[in-house]
């Protein structure tokens, strides 16, 4: 009918800028439920054995933590020579750039004056500016989003098993309450093997 087509579009159209402006909030939790049903497992099966929940949780997420920064720190060397080309990159870019316009121009008998009069070490100089001002800007917010997402995770490992037997049992029938459990199973299982692929893959 159309009126669901239309109201499909309505809502489509609501949700697209919904989605964007919701973006702070929706990527640490979408990134804290992925870390959180990855590692769940492993938290339940120590504390089966008999090792304290929140110990295991906070040893684990040190662990997560000092993995992260061990490969930060190993890719920062090349990021670091990166930086360094990135003027004489620029620049050269630069060069390219009003080489073709100058030979568009000629080519077409109506000379352009846009590159010509452009300074290139200027434009290059904006440029690293621009991504200089652009990473002072950013790198805040990611740190933001990072402690987020620690907290996060830190509560759904912690708490999260009691959460999800509470809501399980409010399941009105064994079988509901069975899909339920095998459902989240299934996404762990199916997680972990795509993990374990693309660790090996690389």
């Amino acid at each position: 009918p159309i009126n669901t087509v239309i109201g499909v579009s309505l809502l489509v159209l609501l949700l697209v800028p919904a989605l964007y402006f919701a973006k702070p909030v929706l990527l640490p939790m979408v990134i804290s439920t992925f870390v959180a049903l990855l590692f769940s497992p492993l938290i339940n099966y120590f504390e089966d054995k008999g090792l304290p929940r929140t110990i295991t949780v906070v040893v684990t997420l040190t662990l997560l933590v000092s993995v992260s920064i061990f490969g930060l720190a190993a890719i920062s060397e090349p990021a670091k020579q990166w930086w360094a080309e990135l003027p004489s990159i620029v620049q050269n870019v630069s060069q390219e750039v009003n080489e073709v316009t100058k030979a568009s121009s000629e080519h077409m008998n109506a000379p352009l004056e846009i590159a010509s009069d452009m300074n290139i070490d200027e434009m290059g100089n904006n440029t690293v500016f621009s991504l200089l001002k652009a990473l002072a800007t950013t790198t805040p917010t990611l740190l933001t989003q990072a402690m987020i997402v620690l907290f996060m995770v830190y509560f759904m490992l912690n708490h999260g098993r009691s959460l999800f037997r509470k809501s399980v049992s409010r399941l009105r029938g064994f079988s509901k309450q069975r899909q339920a459990v095998e459902l989240v199973q299934a996404l762990q299982k199916d997680l972990s093997r795509y993990i374990g692929t693309i660790t090996l893959v690389n």
